[in-house]
Parts: C-alpha cells; sequence; structure tokens
C-alpha cells in the first residue's frame, strides 16, 4: 500500500460491530513480530470454535454478500492484508469480495482460519475468526491523522458487515445519536467527531448490544 496513506490514516478501536473479540490491526511495520503474533493469536482462538468448513457454511448462510461470486481484490491490497496479520507466504485469500458503503468500499477476505476487512483507500485491516464473524460481524474504525501534534483530529469513519436482516447500525458520534442504514450487508458514517456503534437493529428491534468481553 503507498506509504502517504498508512501515515495518513491509523486505524483505531473507536467502532466495535457487536464484538468484543475483534484484533483491530496498527502501524507496527509489515513483517514485524507483533503481526506474526496476530496470525498465531488468531489462529490460536480459531482452534476452539467450529471447524473452519462449519464455519464458513454459516458466513454464506448468514450474509448474503458472502454467496456472490468471488470478486478480485487487487493484489497489492492482498500482500498488504497478509503482510498485517503476519500471514505466511503459502496463506490464501479467498471468498473475496466488495461492499459499497457512504464511507468507501470495504474488502472482505478469508485467510485461514481468519475473516477480514480491508479498506483500500486508507490501508486499514480488522480481522476476527471465521466463526466470530458469521456470528457478530465485523468493523473498521479509522481516524485521520491530525498534520500537527497540537492538533485534533476531525475526520472519523467507521465501515462494518451485518448479517442478513439488520437495518440499521445505532451509533453514536460524539455527544449525539445517529442510525445508519445497512445495505447489502455492509454500512458507513464519516464524522467530525469519533463514532462507536452501540447497537444492530432488524425490524425496528435491538438485534444486540455491544458488550466487550473482559480481558
Amino acid at each position: 500500500m503507498p506509504s502517504r496513506t498508512r501515515h495518513s490514516w491509523t486505524v483505531a478501536v473507536i467502532a466495535l460491530v457487536v464484538v468484543g473479540a475483534t484484533w483491530y490491526l496498527t502501524s507496527s511495520p509489515e513483517g514485524s513480530d507483533d503481526d506474526a503474533g496476530t496470525w498465531k493469536l488468531l489462529q490460536a482462538r480459531a482452534s476452539l470454535e467450529p471447524p473452519l468448513a462449519a464455519s464458513r457454511r454459516l458466513q454464506r448462510q448468514r450474509f448474503s454478500i458472502m454467496r456472490g461470486r468471488p470478486e478480485r481484490m487487487p493484489d497489492d491490497l492482498r500482500a498488504h492484508v497478509k503482510a498485517q496479520i503476519g500471514a505466511p507466504a503459502e496463506a490464501r485469500l479467498v471468498d473475496t469480495q466488495r461492499a459499497r458503503t457512504s464511507a468507501g468500499d470495504l474488502w472482505i477476505a478469508n485467510v485461514g482460519n481468519a475473516t477480514c476487512l480491508a479498506q483500500s483507500a486508507t490501508g486499514a485491516v480488522a480481522c476476527e475468526t471465521a466463526a466470530g464473524f458469521a456470528a457478530r460481524g465485523l468493523s473498521i474504525g479509522i481516524f485521520a491523522a491530525p498534520r500537527a501534534a497540537s492538533e485534533q483530529s476531525r475526520d472519523f469513519a467507521v465501515l462494518g458487515v451485518a448479517r442478513d436482516g439488520v437495518d440499521v447500525a445505532q451509533t453514536q458520534v460524539g455527544e449525539s445519536i445517529r442510525r445508519v442504514t445497512v445495505r447489502g450487508n455492509a454500512y458507513g458514517l464519516r464524522a467530525t467527531a469519533p463514532i462507536a456503534v452501540k447497537r444492530l437493529e432488524r425490524r425496528g428491534w435491538g438485534l444486540d448490544a455491544i458488550s466487550p468481553r473482559r480481558r
């Protein structure tokens, strides 16, 4: 990914989609020990969950976007995702799909026992186990780094993927509540204040609330 992109945007834990165990991958140099640890940790967590084939089958059942014909993810983005999570050279990104949101395009890919989201415009990557994604969906929260140390960021975004039947993502933007429409399993929002996804709503009822696991 272009270095100017990676320096101007930072992945941040500013938004969660009903997950307490999402791995948000930040700005350590690609190929570092931290990246390799992320891959090993995801694979270790997945070993305690249902078999991979069952998890991917659930993804297709619960996310219409995952039932579509795979789309070709750009080669540089494939390499970037693998480097960010420390995946081995032989790891393959499969079931790749592109979702379009008002906050930009978002790519979905299965790699090993993990499912990742990636945004090509910013280089942001977030991953969950395949089973975790099938159960809860996933999101990326990002912000534009200020140009000077004395400035505060004024450009925030969240992009996410939710299960079939979810109509709205209820978000908190600063002190205000905003409801974001989910289309084709995907949603996105840009704002000038930090964003937190509070609930996913289905046909007027709260589907689930964020309840991060205690560590």
